[in-house]
């Protein structure tokens, strides 16, 4: 019976909401869990229904269906320029079961328009994000010693113990002593199962004042510990000194650890 009422929905998604209002509770409570969960993903996927619609309708079922639905929508977690992270940060705040959903995380980070005091709010709101992907579009690069508290948001979550794998984009690369400006610092040394490093770009004049900082702060920081590291396509002439630097033991990454090494050449 649960396989006939999959299949039904798999090939008509438009009738989720028929589905929602006209399925009762008594039913709803006779549908295991997994069969929930499995009908929630199958939905949050169509391309029919807009996705907030297909899942609100499936969460006002029940609360075994909102649960369902919260794992789904909390997953995978997108911190743009938004307007919706105000809204983000109101749920985590308010219900600290949701802090736990979120396993995929996704933060861009700009020059201008965003609310850095938000985004660093929800930062340390997630306690079991699995993946991070970061993404900085700034001029100057995420700093320790900016006003942004993005940096220390990034801390937060990157010493997550449940953190596996980590993705760079547009990363600061010292073309003379090829070091790296990471966006976040460690107290402790961090085993990953991957690291994406892609798209360098070289320090400028804006970074000059820092790298000095950076240079006395790494003596000091533990370093990354990737079982994968993947250094992506960049014109950048100090890609080749960073992987030099390797088995250097001021290298903000240990070389022991890795069992896969990839690099692609500009």
């Amino acid at each position: 019976m649960y396989i006939h009422y999959l299949s039904y929905y798999i090939d008509n998604p438009s009738a989720v909401q028929v589905f929602s209002f006209s399925l009762t509770l008594n039913m709803s409570l006779m549908l295991p869990a997994e069969i929930i969960d499995l009908i929630v993903e199958t939905v949050s996927t169509s391309e029919f229904v807009p996705f907030d619609k297909r899942l609100i309708s499936l969460a006002l079922i029940s609360s075994a269906w909102t649960h369902a639905c919260q794992r789904v929508i909390f997953h995978s977690i997108n911190l743009f320029d938004s307007p919706k992270n105000l809204s983000l940060l109101y749920a985590l705040e308010s219900r600290p079961i949701l802090r736990s959903m979120t396993k995929r995380l996704d933060l861009r980070v700009f020059d201008r328009g965003q609310d850095d005091c938000i985004l660093s709010n929800i930062l340390y709101h997630l306690t079991h994000v699995e993946t991070l992907t970061v993404t900085d579009y700034s001029s100057t690069g995420i700093l320790p010693n900016s006003p942004s508290r993005i940096y220390e948001g990034l801390i937060h979550v990157v010493s997550l113990p449940s953190l596996r794998g980590m993705a760079i984009y547009h990363l600061f690369l010292d073309p003379l002593s090829g070091r790296l400006l990471l966006p976040f610092s460690l107290s402790c040394n961090k085993s990953i199962d991957y690291l994406f490093l892609e798209r360098f770009r070289a320090f400028t004049s804006i970074q000059s004042n820092t790298n000095a900082l950076l240079a006395s702060n790494c003596a000091q920081l533990s370093v990354l510990q990737p079982k994968m590291l993947h250094c992506g396509q960049s014109a950048v002439e100090g890609v080749s000194t960073f992987l030099s630097r390797l088995n250097s033991p001021s290298c903000e990454i240990d070389i022991r650890s890795i069992n896969h090494l990839q690099s692609r050449a500009s």
